[in-house]
């Protein structure tokens, strides 16, 4: 990755964070997203039956969250995601050890 690319990613983790997505509710979203799902069903719901999903697990969160957080994860975490129409597919469950640099600038945004 280079130097462009990783300011870049960084830019777009500020952006998230801008829109209440600090590091509670990012990695909330990011582990509970493959809640309900099985080797023969994968969770593809529109943007507000994602909203429902996570309420069922206590995880308030709203659609401009929800499509910045999705739209972050297709560009940046190629392979979780994929979308269609107008549903977002979750393709593999994410792994928090992949989202190092997340951590990092969401919990220094958590603290401005």
């Amino acid at each position: 990755m280079s130097e462009n690319d990783l300011f870049e990613q960084i830019d777009e983790i500020k952006k998230l964070s801008y829109e209440g997505l600090g590091s509670s509710l990012f990695f909330d979203l990011l582990i509970n997203a493959h809640n309900g799902t099985s080797a023969s069903k994968k969770n593809t719901f529109t943007i507000d039956e994602w909203v429902e999903h996570y309420e069922v697990y206590k995880i308030v969160t709203n659609p401009d969250q929800l499509i910045l957080f999705f739209e972050y994860l297709q560009r940046f975490h190629s392979g979780l995601i994929s979308k269609s129409d107008k549903k977002y597919t979750l393709i593999n469950s994410p792994r928090r050890e992949n989202f190092g640099l997340e951590l990092i600038v969401l919990k220094t945004m958590d603290n401005d």
